[in-house]
C-alpha cells in the first residue's frame, strides 16, 4: 500500500493540450478530451482503488484493534478470573489455616485440660492420702486420748465410790449443813448412788460450790463419763430415792420425805420381816457391796394395843430380822419391866393377836 501524496487536480479538469502539429483544431479538441477522459478515469479508479485500499487499512487496523480489545479484555478477565482465584484460594488455605490453628489449639487446650485434670487427680490423690493420714493420725490420737480419758474417769469412778466404803449410815434430814450440797461454804466434792442401771445402781460425782449450780457428772466402771443438767438431776433426785456421800459419812435421802413407817400385824410363826428391805429396797444390796457402815441407823419398833396405846419394844439394826418369836420375847420384856399386868407367855400371845406392831425409822444419825 502506497501512502506517498499525489498532486492534486480536480477530478473533471480537463487537461489543456495543444493541438498537435499538423491536427486541425477540431480533431485537436477531441483527441485531448478523450484522453482528458481517459485520464480522469484513470484518477477515478485509483482514487477508488485507494479508497478501498484505506478501507481496508482501517477495518484491518479496526479488527487488529478489536482483536487486540479482544485478547486484552479475555486476558483481563483471565486475569481478575485469576485473581479471584487466587483470592479464593488464598481463602481456603487461611480458612485452612485458621482451621488447623484451631484444630491445633483444641488438641492443645485438650492436652492441657487433660495435664491439669491428671495433675489435679494427683493432687486430689495426694490431698486424700494426706487426709487419710491426718485422720488416722487424730483418730489414734483420739483413740489414745479417749484411753486416756478413759482411765482417767476408770480411776475417778473408783474415788467417787472409796467415798462411801465404811462411811456411816444416816438420814439426810438430820445432816448438817456442811454435809448438803446446796449449803456447802467452801468447794466440796460429793458421792451419789442412784438406784438402776446395770450395776444396780448409777453413780454421780457431784461438785458443790457456794451459791452456785452444782457441777454434776456420771461415771461407770468402764470409764464413761457424762455431763448431767442441773435439772436433770434434781428430777432424778426427786423421783427415786438415794445415797450421798461426803466425808465419811453417807446419807439416805428416801421418797417419803422421812415420813415412812409400817404399820401391820404381828407376824405369823414361821415369817419374817426385813424393815431395811422394805425401806430401802433395791438400795439395801448397793449399801452392801459398798460397804456402807449400818451400825448407826436402824428401826425402832412398837407394840399397837388394841386401844391404840402404843409401847416401844426393841430396836432393830439396818438389816436386822422380825419374828413372832422376837417380838413376843421383847413385849414380854417390856412389860416386866414395867410392871405390868399380863407379861406371862399365855397374856402376851393374846396381846400379840389382838395388836399390831409399828416400825419407824430412828431419828437422828446416831444410836
Amino acid at each position: 500500500m502506497n501512502f506517498e501524496q499525489k498532486p492534486y487536480s480536480q477530478p473533471n479538469a480537463k487537461p489543456q493540450q495543444q493541438p498537435q502539429q499538423g491536427q486541425s483544431p477540431v480533431e485537436g479538441t477531441d483527441a485531448a478530451a478523450i484522453i482528458a477522459a481517459r485520464s480522469a478515469a484513470v484518477t477515478r479508479n485509483r482514487q477508488k482503488s485507494e479508497r478501498a485500499a484505506l478501507l481496508r487499512d482501517v477495518l484491518r487496523i479496526v479488527g487488529v484493534v478489536v482483536l487486540v480489545a479482544g485478547v486484552g479484555l479475555i486476558a483481563h478477565i483471565k486475569h481478575k478470573q485469576t485473581l479471584e482465584e487466587e483470592r479464593r484460594q488464598e481463602q481456603r488455605e487461611e480458612a485452612e489455616r485458621v482451621a488447623r490453628a484451631k484444630e491445633r489449639a483444641e488438641r492443645e487446650a485438650k492436652a492441657e485440660a487433660a495435664r491439669k485434670e491428671r495433675m489435679a487427680a494427683i493432687k486430689a490423690a495426694e490431698a486424700e492420702k494426706l487426709k487419710r493420714k491426718e485422720e488416722e493420725k487424730r483418730a489414734r490420737e483420739a483413740k489414745i486420748e479417749a484411753l486416756r480419758v478413759q482411765k482417767e474417769n476408770a480411776k475417778r469412778f473408783q474415788s467417787a465410790q472409796e467415798r462411801f466404803r465404811g462411811a456411816a449410815l444416816g438420814l439426810l434430814a438430820y445432816a448438817p449443813a456442811s454435809d448438803v450440797p446446796a449449803k456447802v461454804q467452801d468447794e466440796t466434792w460429793f458421792s451419789c448412788l442412784v438406784p438402776g442401771g446395770r450395776s444396780g445402781a448409777e453413780l454421780y460425782e457431784i461438785r458443790a460450790l457456794p451459791g452456785k449450780d452444782l457441777h454434776v457428772t456420771r461415771l461407770d466402771a468402764e470409764g464413761n463419763a457424762e455431763e448431767v443438767k442441773i435439772e436433770e438431776f434434781n428430777s432424778i433426785a426427786s423421783k427415786n430415792p438415794f445415797l450421798l456421800s461426803k466425808g465419811g459419812r453417807c446419807y439416805y435421802s428416801p421418797r417419803d420425805n422421812g415420813k415412812w413407817e409400817m404399820r401391820l400385824p404381828v407376824p405369823a410363826e414361821g415369817e419374817t420381816l426385813d424393815p431395811a428391805l422394805n425401806d430401802f429396797g433395791d438400795l439395801c444390796d448397793v449399801i452392801r457391796k459398798r460397804g456402807i457402815a449400818t451400825a448407826s441407823y436402824g428401826y425402832e419398833v412398837y407394840f399397837r394395843e388394841a386401844g391404840g396405846f402404843e409401847n416401844r419394844i426393841l430396836f432393830v439394826p439396818f438389816g436386822g430380822k422380825l419374828n413372832r418369836s422376837s417380838i413376843h420375847s421383847a413385849l414380854q420384856s417390856t412389860l416386866a419391866s414395867q410392871g405390868a399386868r399380863g407379861s406371862n407367855d399365855a397374856a402376851v400371845r393374846a396381846r400379840l393377836n389382838g395388836g399390831r406392831i409399828v416400825i419407824r425409822r430412828r431419828k437422828g444419825n446416831m444410836r
